[in-house]
């Protein structure tokens, strides 16, 4: 049985806090995969999927560049010009690690887009799940005073992309759906990924956790909000 509650007024006072500055609970994204190389292609489908959202066309991933490098996905966007509508090209390179991206795995990247760039006009992406370490930040810092076709997005950019295509729930919401069933102290909740389908990953104090799909989350509100007060 539901526990008979006034989810919506909870989960108002809930986003009041928030935005007064009081986060709750931090939601990382995690892309979800039975080894690394599945996780990779994992979210080589997610950015294919938001670029596709974005309007981007020609999309493609695992191609092999005529230099024999592989971009991990390659699409194109179109430009209003003088001469009338021209494409522009954009590849991207997609890193699920756990850690942190490296300085060998960015000067690859690098490596790529120039050899790209010989072709002609290209906008670059790098995607770190879990962000880049402190010398390829200030490589990238370094380079924007040179360079503007160069961007580097993280899981946090990825989240926002997201919430936008999944509707996404706030983890405020997602704590008071969850404390309908336990009331074991919640430590985490976060985005999973996989197969084109959110999930939220909750994490207890006991070091147990459980998966939620985004469309149960929904299921739940419904249920709730229906009930007599």
């Amino acid at each position: 049985m539901y526990r008979s509650i006034d989810l919506m007024r909870q989960v108002q006072m809930s986003n009041l806090i928030l935005k007064l500055g009081f986060k709750i609970i931090d939601m990382a994204l995690y892309i979800l995969g039975s080894s690394n190389d599945d996780k990779g292609t994992q979210l080589e489908k997610l950015t294919f999927r938001l670029l596709e959202n974005l309007g981007f066309t020609n999309i493609v991933c695992n191609e092999i560049g005529s230099g024999g490098h592989e971009i991990d996905v390659r699409a194109e966007y179109s430009l209003q010009g003088l001469g009338g509508v021209e494409k522009r090209p954009i590849v991207c390179e997609c890193k699920a690690h756990r850690n942190p991206t490296s300085m060998s795995d960015w000067l690859k990247f690098l490596g790529k887009v120039l050899l790209e760039e010989q072709r002609g006009n290209v906008d670059a992406y790098f995607i770190a799940l879990s962000g880049v370490n402190g010398n390829v930040s200030g490589n990238y810092r370094d380079l924007q005073h040179s360079k503007n076709n160069i961007r580097l997005i993280t899981g946090e950019s990825l989240v926002e992309r997201l919430s936008e295509i999944f509707t996404l729930k706030p983890a405020a919401e997602i704590e008071l759906i969850i404390n309908n069933f336990t009331r074991r102290t919640q430590t985490e909740i976060s985005h999973c990924y996989y197969e084109l389908e959110m999930f939220y990953l909750v994490g207890f104090s006991e070091n147990q956790y459980t998966l939620v799909s985004n469309a149960v989350c929904y299921w739940v509100c419904n249920k709730l909000k229906n009930l007599p007060n």
